[in-house]
């Protein structure tokens, strides 16, 4: 059936958004209305750096939404400089507008200087991706038990609440990242020895089986390597809170820790002109939505 009124696509305002709570679990059926409606709010008290929107991307015909896909816009630290980052969430579009479909990312690729990760793509879409110059930059994960590693002499690991004013050793933007994270149900720490002082920012979650174990991913740190150098302090703090394995995104194995690399079921990728790290995906999906 063809459209019988004209369609455009357009940016998101907060207008939209019951509409859109009610079209999203057609392409989601698992996700309920008020499950979006959370993502909303969530998306409405982030602070998306400006001029970019707060939660993406509408295709509308007449009056009625037909379409829309989800961008977490997130400032990141790029080098010394501050850059801009985009994760594309949820994508539905009704059947009967699906070939209107490529106007929605064609508005976010308008803006060559943000770098866009898809952290949760379909086997079948991944061709597609990779066609549309998507890179893929994770394979898989490495979980470890990090409490077994060496000591760091006089090491001091610290917890980062949400109403710290400004934990010592971190920058501005650390502190926000720690406390906007602490509030998406994070564990957010600060580890100190020989005048180095590093955050890291953990989620907490629970590996499904029979006897479900406790875990935590590691959402951020400055770089891999500093996590490496902390990671027997970190990871005997997070032990003495019930929680005894770390996963960290990885392509393989990882020297000195005792754990097991395995290939994701869900490869991730970006596309742009600043490669991701490995060790950050704050304020994506994977965190702000999965709590």
């Amino acid at each position: 059936m063809s459209p019988t009124e004209p369609v455009r696509a357009r940016v998101i305002n907060a207008a939209d958004l019951e509409q859109l709570a009610l079209l999203l679990p057609r392409g989601y059926p698992n996700r309920s209305s008020d499950y979006f409606r959370t993502i909303f709010r969530r998306l409405t008290d982030h602070a998306a750096p400006s001029p970019f929107p707060k939660y993406g991307y509408l295709l509308e015909s007449g009056a009625s939404a037909v379409g829309a896909i989800l961008v977490i816009y997130s400032s990141t630290v790029v080098g010394q400089e501050m850059r801009v980052r985009g994760n594309f969430a949820y994508w539905y579009v009704e059947p009967q507008y699906r070939t209107f479909a490529a106007l929605l990312p064609k508005l976010a690729f308008a803006h060559k200087d943000v770098t866009f990760l898809n952290l949760s793509s379909g086997r079948h879409t991944r061709p597609i991706l990779e066609a549309h110059g998507y890179r893929r930059y994770i394979s898989g994960e490495f979980v470890c038990i990090p409490a077994v590693s060496a000591k760091t002499m006089g090491a001091r690991v610290s917890r980062i609440a949400e109403d710290d004013v400004s934990p010592e050793g971190l920058t501005p933007f650390e502190v926000q990242l720690c406390k906007d994270h602490v509030s998406f149900g994070c564990i957010a720490v600060r580890c100190s020895a020989a005048g180095e002082t590093q955050p890291f920012v953990f989620q907490r979650l629970r590996r499904p089986g029979r006897i479900p174990v406790p875990y935590a991913r590691l959402v951020y740190c400055r770089e891999l390597e500093a996590f490496l150098r902390f990671v027997g302090p970190v990871g005997r703090f997070l032990a003495l809170r019930g929680i005894p394995l770390v996963s960290i995104d990885s392509n393989g194995p990882l020297t000195g820790l005792l754990g097991k690399y395995s290939v994701a079921k869900t490869p991730k990728y970006f596309k742009g002109p600043n490669p991701p790290r490995l060790g950050d995906f704050a304020y994506t999906e994977r965190v702000m939505f999965d709590n």
